[in-house]
This record gives C-alpha cells, sequence and structure tokens, in this order.
C-alpha cells in the first residue's frame, strides 16, 4: 500500500512538472454584428488547471452597446483578457451553435512555459485593458503577438503576400449585407485598402488557424459543430447601392427640380456630416483619412438654396476625385456616385431652365 501512495505522489510531481499543453480554439461567424468574423481563444493546461484556463482577449462590456460603440468611433473603446476554463467556454459555444475548431500546438517544453507564462501575466489587473482595433489590435492578433513572442518569432516568418485589402477581407465578413456593406464603403477611410499578408491577414481568425495549423504542426478538428449557416452572399451589394441611390435621387430631380434638391440635400448633406464628424471626432486612421470627404460636404444640406456656382464648384471637386483615381486615390469610387449623379442632373436642369 505505502508503495502505491508513492507511486501516486510521484506521479502527481511529475504531472506538476510536465510542460503545459497550449491549444488554440477559433470559433466560426456567429449572427451579431460583432461576431461577424469570428472569434479566437487561447488555452493552457497543466497540473495546476486539468480543466484548462482559456484566455479571451475579446472581452468587453456588451451590455451597453451605445456607449461602447461611441467609444469605438472615438477610439478609445476598452476591451480586455478574462478567463474561463475549456468546458465552460464551449458549452457557450455549443448553445449558441457557433462552430469551435481546437490545434493543439506542437511546441518544445520550454516555449509551452514561454506562452504559459505570457498569457498569465497579460490576465494581471493592471495590463488586461486595451484600446481595440479591429486590423491592428483585437482579440485574434494578441494571441497572434503573443505566440509568436514566445516562439521566437515563428508566425511572422516568411511572410507571403495574401492579395487582399483590408476592405476586401471585410466585404468577406459582411458578404450579403447590404447596409453593412454600404458601410464599409463609406466609413472606412484609404488605411482600409492597404494589401495584407500572411501576417496582417492574422486579424481574422481563420487565417490564424491556417497559419497555426502549418507553422505548429497543428491540424484543427472541429468539437462543436455549428448551425448551418446561410452561404455567403454578394460583396458587390454595397457598391451598387450608391449607384442606385444616386440613380433615385437623379430621377427624382428629373421629374421634379424643387423636391428632388430637398431630399438630395438631406441625403448629401447628412452623409458630409457624418464623414466630417468622424474625421473630427475619431482617432482611427481608417475614419479619419477618407477620401470620401472631398465627395460630400455638409453644407450639401442648403442644397435647395444654392445655385449654379455652388453646383459647379461641386461637380468641379466631383471631377478632380474622379481624376485623381487615376493613380492618387485608392479608396472605390462607387461611393462618390451618390454625389455625381444627382448633382450633375440639378447642374443640367437648373442650365436648361435659364
Amino acid at each position: 500500500m505505502r508503495g502505491a501512495v508513492v507511486a501516486l505522489v510521484l506521479l502527481a510531481s511529475s504531472l506538476a512538472r510536465a510542460a503545459p499543453t497550449v491549444e488554440l480554439y477559433t470559433m466560426g461567424a456567429g449572427d451579431e454584428i460583432f461576431s461577424a468574423f469570428g472569434h479566437a481563444a487561447i488555452c493552457v493546461t497543466d497540473g495546476e488547471a486539468p480543466g484548462g484556463r482559456c484566455y479571451n482577449y475579446g472581452t468587453a462590456d456588451f451590455t451597453t452597446p451605445v456607449p461602447l460603440t461611441w467609444n469605438f468611433i472615438r477610439g478609445r473603446a476598452l476591451f480586455w483578457v478574462s478567463v474561463t476554463d475549456t468546458f465552460h467556454m464551449l458549452r457557450y459555444y455549443q448553445h449558441v451553435g457557433r462552430a469551435v475548431w481546437r490545434q493543439t500546438l506542437t511546441l518544445t517544453p520550454p516555449e509551452a512555459e514561454r506562452v504559459a507564462a505570457a498569457l498569465a501575466a497579460s490576465a494581471d489587473e493592471r495590463v488586461k485593458y486595451y484600446r481595440y482595433h479591429h486590423f491592428d489590435d483585437n482579440c485574434t492578433t494578441r494571441i497572434r503577438d503573443l505566440l509568436d513572442r514566445a516562439t521566437d518569432g515563428r508566425l511572422g516568418r516568411d511572410r507571403t503576400d495574401r492579395r487582399l485589402t483590408f476592405r476586401q477581407w471585410a466585404r468577406q465578413g459582411f458578404a450579403g449585407d447590404a447596409p453593412l456593406l454600404a458601410a464599409v464603403e463609406m466609413l472606412l477611410g484609404r488605411s482600409a485598402d492597404r494589401r495584407t499578408d500572411s501576417w496582417q491577414a492574422m486579424f481574422l481568425p481563420s487565417e490564424l488557424r491556417d497559419e497555426v495549423a502549418r507553422r505548429y504542426r497543428a491540424p484543427p478538428v472541429e468539437v462543436v459543430r455549428g448551425q448551418p449557416r446561410p452561404p455567403a452572399g454578394a460583396t458587390w451589394l454595397g457598391q451598387a447601392a450608391f449607384f442606385v441611390a444616386g440613380a433615385l435621387l437623379a430621377l427624382l430631380l428629373v421629374v421634379h427640380l424643387r423636391t428632388g434638391r430637398i431630399v438630395a440635400g438631406v441625403v448629401l448633406g447628412l452623409v458630409g456630416l457624418i464623414l466630417w464628424a468622424l474625421a473630427a471626432l475619431s482617432t482611427f486612421p481608417e475614419l479619419t483619412r477618407n477620401e470620401l470627404l472631398f465627395s460630400f460636404w455638409p453644407t450639401d444640406f442648403a442644397l435647395p438654396w444654392l445655385g449654379r456656382r455652388y453646383l459647379n464648384a461641386r461637380l468641379v471637386v466631383l471631377g478632380l476625385v474622379v481624376l485623381l483615381h487615376l493613380g492618387l486615390f485608392v479608396q472605390p469610387l462607387a461611393p462618390s456616385l451618390l454625389a455625381l449623379l444627382p448633382l450633375a442632373v440639378a447642374r443640367w436642369k437648373i442650365a436648361r431652365r435659364t
């Protein structure tokens, strides 16, 4: 009996000293806007936590959407890392019907120890909060950066061109949702048109999953089967919406100039006000460096009372915007059609009347 007890003690001591197991979990898209691109968490299992310690860098106060959105726009949205066990994390995603993949990373004992120590340190109350940025600093890039540092840059080596911009990735995430696609085209400035490599693309959980599978010999295993999701829709709906809306405003101006100028003034003025307000209030380059500031002016609110000179000035600037797309401007031209089409028709109608 004494020998069995000693053996058990030695076994427990050996397990406590064994290198931790590190597992990456990536989640499929959900129905809410903040879950459209999926999610990621990373878990450590060792003698002290046989049920796993899962670190989630995507924690925020989602019960207050208005303050959260306002702070997000201003670049002040606070997110933090929270810790739970593997069972409760997986049970939540099973409850909401989102798929989950697990990858067990092939690490040396020193690498596994470094990852575990870095994760524990990141959950310290003094450092666990950070300013969220969807492309550069989010729940997935935090894991990417930590793994890369703890494994001597393994994730960042030999980067390859992904041939897609951040805007194109965003279109894929919102495919089929015309309002959100329109927001992607209108609100994201020229910084979103940066072409991404394999490192930058890992702001997406699916891209992190693929790179981890390749670089850490960690094939993904589906551990929670998600509910069936509809097939991805078209990504061009946002751009088409501006052409359709611009054409409808132009048609209204053809039918009734006075009414058309009022409606066009309200629409274009509101768009201009939103874009200029975002540029003034936000700290995100994607919202402040927006080429559409040249196409949409808040002064369009006064369009019913402004005459030929104002329309001439607006059309000259819009013409320059079109020309600058030949080599300087990089944002999609489609949103500018919302202003160009009705303003050109308004100028033509006024010229015919005089």
